[in-house]
């Protein structure tokens, strides 16, 4: 087992100061476009040269969220996209315990938390690294305050909604990132005004 998160644990720290690298496209004399953190070699042509940087706190709303059907002409900003949406991803399943609680809470009780306290929850200590605070408002919705390195006042917000007769609860998800940001029509969460 200990090799298995050696291996892997290797994997990602390589491919995370990959991603910190640059990024160039070449275009080999056959017409091939390859994608590399090295220089093009002398007999491909440089299209174009790009600094990444696995801190993309402060590229929210640039260039880097593109509709899918322009994604084949971006190039490396697609790969900034991708973290985007993967912080969001995770800042979604940190929700998940919270989701667990409440819906736990609705069957036990027949009604929503009215708070965190409802569930046994410090409202002080329910945060991460990507979430800085939660609330719940009327109707079960959980509304996360993101952290600062998502831009200015993002939320993602999941709201309940009873099915199957009682018996069980779906969960949707909102938040005010634009569309392309969430992964243009297979997004994430709806882009929406929110809370």
């Amino acid at each position: 087992m200990l090799p298995r998160i050696i291996a892997f644990t290797t994997v990602f720290t390589l491919a995370a100061s990959a991603s910190a690298s640059s990024l160039y496209k070449c275009q080999s004399a056959n017409g091939r476009f390859v994608y590399s953190d090295t220089p093009c070699r002398k007999d491909a042509e440089t299209i174009y040269k790009k600094q990444s940087s696995p801190e993309i706190s402060g590229s929210v709303g640039r260039d880097e969220f593109v509709e899918p059907e322009k994604a084949e002409e971006s190039g490396p900003d697609v790969t900034a996209a991708y973290v985007f949406r993967a912080r969001v991803v995770s800042a979604i399943s940190s929700l998940a315990p919270i989701k667990v609680a409440s819906t736990e809470y609705h069957m036990a009780q027949g009604k929503w938390p009215k708070d965190l306290n409802d569930l046994g929850l410090d409202p002080k200590t329910v945060n991460s690294s990507l979430v800085d605070q939660v609330i719940i408002k009327d109707g079960g919705a959980i509304v996360a305050n993101l952290n600062q390195s998502f831009g200015t006042h993002k939320k993602i917000v999941l709201t309940p909604k009873v099915v199957m007769g009682g018996t069980q609860v779906e969960w949707s998800c909102a938040s005010n990132f634009t569309s392309a940001q969430l992964g243009g029509p297979q997004r994430i969460c709806e882009s929406r005004n929110v809370y």
